[in-house]
């Protein structure tokens, strides 16, 4: 389970936007919406396997615990994205610390795309995924935001930093630009095409990482 916050401060969304002086974008985020402007170029492979899995969620969703949720359904989906062919790799359990505006933060990311030298895990890559069962858990929005704001202050480029929170079938996709950030409305992973959108998106991702980010 992905924990979040300093050792006294319980980071809710709304304390964070106002401590680092954030603004949450509703609508027109520009880069949000291009990353989730995509084209259908899917495989009657890529689709064959999607139906498959989104069969057991449907069946399932409502019983997994977190940690099923992640080997069963959204492994197989990053897999599917193949980042191994790329020089980054995807990491889960990922623990970022770091000192911003005086604040020390500390959060361990459910899955962080990085560079990575043997066991070494250098400047990440901006992808952050957090998994929760359902909103009865911490809100996943505010812990990407801490390891989005913890990478922000390491890294010497102020690039976009983009981040997918998911909450049992909903899939709710983030990008911080400085100061700025914005959240979509959810894609429903139990939907066909809702499942093959998110596929398509973190794809795009992947030419977002190789075209601007890793540049």
């Amino acid at each position: 389970m992905a924990k979040s916050a300093s050792e006294k401060i319980n980071w809710i969304e709304g304390l964070i936007v106002k401590t680092f002086g954030l603004t949450r974008v509703y609508e027109n985020f520009t880069i949000l919406e291009e990353w989730l402007t995509v084209t259908n170029n899917l495989t009657t492979s890529d689709v064959a396997e999607l139906e498959y899995r989104r069969q057991q969620l449907i069946r399932r969703v409502n019983s997994w615990n977190e940690e099923t949720l992640k080997m069963r359904f959204i492994a197989f989906l990053l897999d599917m994205v193949r980042y191994d062919e790329t020089d980054f790799e995807g990491v889960f359990d990922v623990e970022l610390t770091g000192v911003v505006q005086n604040e020390k933060l500390h959060v361990i990311a459910d899955y962080t795309l990085a560079k990575v030298t043997i066991d070494l895990i250098e400047q990440p890559y901006f992808y952050f995924h957090e998994y929760k069962q359902s909103k009865k858990s911490k809100d996943p929005v505010a812990q990407i935001l801490l390891a989005m704001l913890i990478a922000q202050g390491k890294n010497s480029k102020l690039l976009p930093l983009y981040g997918c929170a998911v909450v049992g079938e909903n899939w709710y996709f983030m990008v911080l630009d400085g100061k700025e950030y914005s959240v979509s409305t959810p894609f429903i992973s139990s939907s066909a095409m809702g499942l093959q959108n998110i596929l398509l998106i973190l794809r795009k991702f992947k030419h977002i990482l190789l075209t601007e980010l890793a540049v």
